[in-house]
């Protein structure tokens, strides 16, 4: 009978697992299911279709701030007069790139203060305006240098090693990334006020191997006319060298293999955001203190926002697009639609960094942002994902 007995708890306590385990998979079943879009493939091209929300509608990313490196008082070393890029080692080392003072500042990861790599200058291993650096390989910091039309690379101790010349380009470059094959995906941008902006992947020595997209030419300026908020190309490279990019005229993202066919496009189903009139005097205001307002070009404005303003992917293949949809209640505070790695839009996070300026690196989050005194600061943050 103790036997039996004992068998009979074990049998009974098998079925409860059992019966666990079933309730657990039919909740991830339904939450799966919850999903609204479509996938299919057509010509060899995976289509996901979104709907207008996404799978949560509760909050699926917390941040939480880490480290803040910068600010007012903080000593020489720790003072940044332009903040235009930065980049994360594999031992989360920080490399600040200021470029108004022409020079990268190297942090270890409690923000310690290491070394300086570069300074102001024409020479060897000197920079005049940089705006983008990556390490590569694990060993090398490249600086692409605009106003010298270069990369300047230096060893991670900050050793002058050698350049890359740029000159043979007819448009000025504005870099993205180099993905694992040596290969730079970049816009060419002409200077304003004339358009064309091009997205172009380049080879290791910066010849053209492939011109993605083209922005159609505007001859407003011929009649010192400029348009304001005109939809351009937006692009990120993700780890294995995907290429995700979209042209921002409709809210669809584009897939491209490493070697350049397109594998994937992801769409939703969403209307744009109407330009307002505040918005339309807040645009006229920063036009006329720019170079173009104050040569007396006159800004033409659009009934809508582009559908989106930036795309990123962080080291696990979600991507991130960085909309015009924002709360009247949070000025400057703009929605991000969140895509795990199949395409399936799965949330929504309010925030006011961009694109350009975050770096993702062991799930954790890195910003160049403004103080309330309006200093250069770094931020680190620590990432919860709920689902």
């Amino acid at each position: 009978m103790l036997v039996r007995a004992g068998r009979s708890k074990k049998i009974f306590s098998l079925i409860i697992l059992l019966l666990s385990i079933s309730a657990i998979s039919v909740f991830c079943q339904s939450d799966q299911s919850g999903w609204k879009g479509k996938i299919k493939e057509k010509d060899g091209v995976v289509i996901v279709k979104n709907p207008a929300y996404p799978l949560y509608k509760t909050d699926i990313l917390e941040i939480e701030e880490e480290l803040s490196l910068g600010g007012a008082n903080k000593g020489k070393e720790y003072t940044f007069e332009r903040l235009s890029d930065l980049a994360i080692d594999d031992e989360e080392n920080i490399y600040a790139l200021d470029n108004k003072v022409a020079q990268i500042q190297v942090f270890d990861k409690n923000a310690k203060y290491f070394r300086s790599i570069s300074s102001f200058g024409q020479g060897p291993g000197e920079l005049q305006s940089p705006d983008f650096i990556q390490i590569m390989n694990d060993k090398e910091l490249w600086v692409w240098d605009l106003h010298t039309n270069r990369f300047v690379i230096f060893s991670l101790a900050g050793e002058y090693l050698r350049e890359i010349p740029a000159t043979h380009l007819i448009y000025p470059l504005e870099p993205i990334g180099w993905d694992s094959r040596g290969n730079l995906m970049a816009y060419l941008v002409p200077p304003p006020p004339v358009s064309g902006l091009q997205l172009v992947r380049l080879s290791n020595n910066l010849k053209t191997m492939m011109t993605i997209y083209v922005v159609a030419k505007d001859d407003s300026y011929l009649k010192k006319k400029i348009r304001l908020l005109e939809p351009e190309p937006c692009c990120a490279l993700s780890r294995d060298d995907l290429v995700i990019w979209g042209a921002a005229k409709k809210y669809e993202l584009q897939i491209l293999n490493p070697e350049g066919k397109l594998i994937k496009k992801i769409v939703r189903s969403c209307k744009p955001v109407r330009v307002s009139d505040q918005d339309k005097k807040e645009l006229e205001e920063r036009h006329n203190q720019s170079r173009m307002g104050r040569a007396g070009y006159k800004p033409i404005f659009p009934k809508y926002f582009p559908y989106f303003r930036d795309i990123s992917v962080d080291e696990q293949g979600r991507i991130f697009v960085f909309t015009f949809d924002r709360e009247k209640e949070k000025p400057g505070f703009y929605y991000i639609d969140i895509y795990d790695p199949e395409g399936r839009y799965i949330g929504q996070f309010l925030s006011n960094i961009t694109a350009s300026d975050l770096v993702w690196k062991n799930n954790k989050l890195y910003t160049i942002e403004r103080d309330q005194e309006g200093f250069y600061v770094i931020k680190r943050y620590g990432l919860h994902w709920n689902y």
